[in-house]
């Protein structure tokens, strides 16, 4: 694969970090890659190429092609690239779904740059990736990572709201923007075009992480510091495209990734801090059933019902404006709940019952029992069979 005619151009109307990638092998069409910021200034983006090999890497070594760069490219980040590979590479076998995405020839990927130049640190600004979800609330509510404070809030526009989300996408700068405005940071927007064309090649799970490293990259012109909120605490790690290994990795001599806020779980985020916070609850949005109906959040799929749990639970006042329906106990036990979720469920149950609810803690309580005893019943029935 090959990164040529890096630069600084104009994509709709607003400032763009650009370049050409092609197939050495003719594999695909010459795609024009962009880390596109509505409303930005050309001095925010980085005219280098450090974002194309944070973006491209994973895809190359899973389909076993060469990562060729015509342009500048951090020391740093070629030196941490056996690395990246090396964590990976054990990852893969885990997954089904990234074990049968790496089809390439075996060997690490390679990456050859026709410069190896280390920019000078020329921003101050520390950024913190805001999706108005319960990770990043907590990150800045709790200023996670700092000092410094966050001075930026970096809304990716890609991440979770596709380009058919156009409703919800609005609705969600227009919150990030109240955000900003109430805790003294700036609203930034960035809008990378390059997901769609890694996923023809490897699954967005293993991806996202390295995703919104190269659009914090690509913002180093405004940012030497760029925060990615922890999914999942240090106490229940698994591989994931976003992993306290592997965040900090993406660093360059100019601007560095930092993973925040593993030390809690969803739980103590949810009830300790966001649920405290009028400005947390007031725009917080959690949902990915929700936005291609339109709706800021659906309020009836597992992660929104276990998020108003937490609230209910935690004595957030009601009516909470972002989730479009009441909570019910039935609606609780309609659905199944993932492990963070389950986490949630389980803290949430005795200060429900001790608030008087008692229907909402038994739905939650069986819900996460019933999590909880699933996957050890089919391994009990599995084990029977094989007799």
């Amino acid at each position: 694969m090959i990164v040529e005619d890096v630069g600084i151009e104009d994509a709709e109307g607003a400032p763009a970090l650009a370049a050409t990638i092609r197939s050495q092998r003719g594999a695909f069409e010459p795609f024009r890659a962009r880390y596109i910021v509505p409303d930005g200034d050309p001095g925010w983006l980085a005219p280098t190429a450090d974002p194309f090999v944070v973006a491209l890497l994973l895809a190359c070594d899973a389909i076993g092609e060469e990562l060729r760069v015509e342009g500048p490219v951090s020391p740093a980040l070629l030196a941490a690239v056996p690395t990246i590979v090396e964590i990976v590479r054990t990852w893969v076998p885990t997954r089904f779904d990234w074990r049968d995405a790496w089809k390439g020839s075996g060997e690490p990927v390679k990456v050859v740059a026709a410069e190896e130049r280390a920019e000078q640190t020329r921003a101050s600004g520390t950024g913190l990736f805001f999706s108005l979800g319960v990770d990043s609330f907590h990150a800045l509510l709790t200023d996670a990572g700092g000092p410094p404070t966050a001075s930026h809030l970096v809304f990716a526009d890609g991440f979770d709201l596709l380009p058919a989300d156009r409703i919800v996408f609005r609705q969600a700068v227009r919150a990030v923007r109240d955000v900003a405005a109430a805790t003294g940071t700036a609203p930034v927007v960035v809008r990378p075009n390059i997901r769609p064309f890694v996923e023809r090649m490897v699954p967005w799970g293993i991806t996202w992480g390295s995703w919104l490293a190269s659009a914090g990259l690509a913002l180093g012109g405004l940012l030497s510091r760029v925060r990615i909120a922890a999914s999942l605490p240090y106490a229940h790690l698994v591989p994931a495209g976003s992993h306290p290994l592997l965040d900090p990795l993406w660093s360059t001599e100019a601007t560095a990734i930092q993973h925040v806020g593993a030390a809690s779980g969803r739980a103590e985020k949810l009830l300790d801090v966001v649920a405290r916070s009028e400005l947390a609850v007031g725009h917080l949005r959690v949902c990915f059933r929700g936005p291609p109906k339109g709706l800021y959040n659906c309020g009836e799929c597992p992660k929104c019902l276990s998020t108003m749990v937490g609230l209910r639970a935690a004595g957030a006042p009601e009516p909470w404006p972002t989730f479009p329906r009441p909570l019910r106990a039935v609606d609780v036990l309609r659905r199944r709940s993932g492990p963070t979720g389950m986490e949630v469920l389980m803290r949430s149950a005795p200060l429900l019952r001790a608030r008087g609810q008692h229907a909402l803690a038994a739905a939650a309580w069986l819900v996460a029992l019933r999590r909880w005893f699933a996957p050890r019943v089919r391994s009990l029935t599995r084990k029977m069979v094989r007799r």
